[in-house]
C-alpha cells in the first residue's frame, strides 16, 4: 500500500482544499484562488471566509473573485469563536460575508463543534447571526478530503 500526498505548502494545500470545498457546502460560484493577495488590496463584496481551526493555530482566509489571502491566529489566546472572527474580520479587513465556512479538528454534531483539544466551541445558528451570513461548521479531515479531487501534483511515499 503507498501512501498518496499532496505536494506542495500548506498555503497551497488550504487554497485547494477552499476552492472544492466553499463552493459546494455553500452552493455559491467561486473563482478558484490564485495567488495571495497583498495585504492592502480591498476585499470586495460578497466574499466568503473559510477557516481550518485548530487547538493551537487558525488559518482563516478570505475568498472572492479577484483571489484569496489568508491570516493565522493563535487559537488558545481566543476565549470563543465569536473573539476568534472577530479578530479575523479586523486583520483581513471584510465588511460583508455571503458565507463562511469552518473546518474545525473536532467532532462536528448538529452544527457544533467543539475543538478536540481545545476550549473553543463553533456552532453555526450563532455564527451565522454574529456573521450576518450562511455558517456551515465541518470537521477538518472532512474538508481535507473534499478537496482531493482537485489535487494536480501528487508524490508517493513508499512502495
Amino acid at each position: 500500500m503507498a501512501l498518496v500526498c499532496y505536494k506542495g505548502t500548506g498555503a497551497q494545500r488550504f487554497a485547494t482544499c477552499c476552492q472544492v470545498f466553499v463552493p459546494k457546502l455553500l452552493k455559491r460560484p467561486c473563482k478558484p484562488p490564485t495567488m495571495p493577495r497583498m495585504k492592502d488590496q480591498a476585499v470586495a463584496e460578497g466574499c466568503q471566509l473559510i477557516a481550518d481551526i485548530g487547538a493551537t493555530h487558525s488559518r482563516l482566509a478570505i475568498v472572492d473573485n479577484a483571489g484569496w489571502r489568508s491570516e493565522t491566529f493563535p487559537t488558545t489566546e481566543y476565549t470563543s469563536a465569536a473573539d476568534l472572527l472577530e479578530a479575523a474580520a479586523v486583520r483581513l479587513g471584510y465588511a460583508q460575508l455571503a458565507g463562511c465556512c469552518l473546518a474545525v479538528a473536532g467532532p462536528v454534531l448538529a452544527g457544533r463543534a467543539t475543538i478536540t483539544n481545545g476550549h473553543l466551541e463553533f456552532v453555526e445558528a450563532e455564527l451565522a447571526a454574529l456573521l450576518g451570513c450562511p455558517v456551515k461548521v465541518v470537521n477538518d479531515f472532512y474538508a481535507v478530503a473534499c478537496g482531493i479531487p482537485a489535487f494536480t501534483e501528487l508524490l508517493q511515499l513508499g512502495g
